[in-house]
């Protein structure tokens, strides 16, 4: 039997060099690269608060969408590197948009762990409401994992967002967690410049990783 990783990447092969049958121009590839001054995965810092270099390229034809993304970090034991491979369908029901899929974490140092997700969303007027459940079953020497959030985003002019996230965790790791962030956003294409303030809630964490954090992020897309 195939691992479940391992279907993510024979599918992300297929969606990047199959389709013969399809026209070229309905695939449409992107990249981006960007630094980051700390790499904060649901709250938590997974490169020690250290800066980290970050980048991906993307495929989207039709509805379906596959990602290869990359990040430096230092976690413990998983120093080094981590790859996340991702493949998923977006669509949309009236005014509602969708998205599932299922994404595939390799990680230096650590077990890979497939994750399935759902992430819905619509726009009320300036206002965009989105909500995300993920779930990973115990695999590969880990529990199982469930984690549901919710974003509040607006644009008050071209080229700014404002972005509030709150997340709550169910976690074999560290049990009941929450997590929110408070964002903002500039986009000058090709540029975009972010800043952040994080934190992560849960009794099992330290005080270091209970504090709130800011992260300050440049990326440049292609």
């Amino acid at each position: 039997m195939i691992p479940p990783h391992s279907l993510v990447v024979i599918w992300l092969f297929a969606i990047i060099t199959g389709g013969t049958a399809r026209p070229a121009f309905a695939r449409d590839v992107s990249a981006e690269v960007a630094i980051v001054t700390d790499y904060r995965f649901r709250g938590l810092s997974l490169s020690d608060h250290m800066p980290v270099i970050q980048g991906g390229i993307g495929v989207e034809q039709d509805e379906w969408q596959a990602q290869l993304w990359g990040s430096t970090r230092a976690d413990g034991a998983a120093e080094g590197r981590e790859i996340d491979l991702y493949l998923g369908r977006a669509g949309s029901v009236g005014a509602l948009v969708y998205e599932a899929g299922a994404r595939a974490y390799f990680v230096r140092g650590a077990p890979a762990y497939l994750e399935v997700t759902a992430q819905f969303g619509r726009e009320l007027g300036p206002v965009q409401i989105a909500a995300e459940l993920s779930y990973a079953p115990a695999q590969a020497r880990l529990g199982d994992n469930l984690y549901g959030a919710a974003t509040l985003s607006v644009a008050p002019f071209t080229g700014l967002t404002l972005s509030g996230r709150a997340g709550i965790e169910d976690s074999a790791t560290y049990g009941p967690k929450g997590d929110w962030e408070l964002r903002a956003a500039f986009e000058a294409e090709p540029l975009l410049l972010s800043a952040a303030i994080v934190q992560a809630r849960s009794p099992l964490l330290t005080l270091q990783e209970r504090a709130p954090a800011g992260v300050f992020a440049l990326q440049l897309g292609f």
